[in-house]
């Protein structure tokens, strides 16, 4: 009975402790992608304000303009990883957690007071805007990209779960962006960047504190 009672403790803290760790990758996973969201306002409100200035926007089109952004997102993010592994051999654990996590609240930092300098744009009709145009966009401002791919890499996110997450994350929030811009106008593209560099600061502050034992 002894040997049974010590057996159901041990099972139990076993589970307990495979609960924990699934709890922790779910909310890392959620962390990860509440910042991808931060990050994607940036370029929502550039591609809101690219909607505000065509002349038509068919279907086609818009999911041809989301697909070629949201490949440049993922190529960035991928240089991100591969930059990482340079570095891997001679950092620790607790400096690669750091170095993410300043990665990740300086991209924040970025994207806010770019946001807040940020002028709004005349709405008038555009017709040189095309895919080449678009691929050239996206890599502009999409390098900050490659920075959270580096910051995603030290965090031990797995490389196939960030490729899926920033794909389909940019691929809807850049069409989204466009059905807006092209119906709405380009309104209130301040806040909404404002708002991107904000959720990220927070969030890596949140990162900080849970790592590194303040909460």
């Amino acid at each position: 009975q002894t040997y049974l009672f010590v057996y159901r403790i041990n099972f139990r803290a076993m589970y307990d402790n495979n609960v924990i760790c699934e709890w922790e990758v779910i909310m890392g996973l959620l962390q990860a992608v509440f910042i991808c969201l931060g990050l994607s306002l940036d370029s929502f409100v550039l591609m809101m304000d690219k909607g505000a200035t065509m002349r038509k926007l068919e279907l086609k089109k818009a999911m041809l303009y989301s697909l070629v952004y949201s490949l440049a997102a993922e190529i960035l993010l991928l240089i991100g990883y591969l930059i990482s592994f340079i570095f891997t051999g001679f950092l620790t654990s607790q400096m690669k957690l750091f170095i993410a996590i300043i990665l990740i609240f300086t991209i924040g930092v970025y994207i806010f007071f770019k946001s807040l300098k940020r002028e709004e744009s005349e709405e008038r009709v555009d017709d040189s805007f095309n895919l080449k145009k678009c691929f050239k966009l996206a890599i502009f401002t999409n390098i900050d990209t490659l920075c959270l791919g580096i910051g995603f890499s030290f965090s031990k996110i797995e490389i196939i779960v960030s490729v899926l997450m920033i794909f389909v994350i940019s691929f809807i929030v850049i069409l989204i962006a466009q059905y807006i811009g092209y119906t709405q106008g380009a309104k209130h593209t301040r806040i909404l960047g404002v708002s991107g560099g904000m959720l990220i600061i927070v969030f890596s502050i949140y990162l900080y504190s849970r790592i590194f034992g303040l909460i």
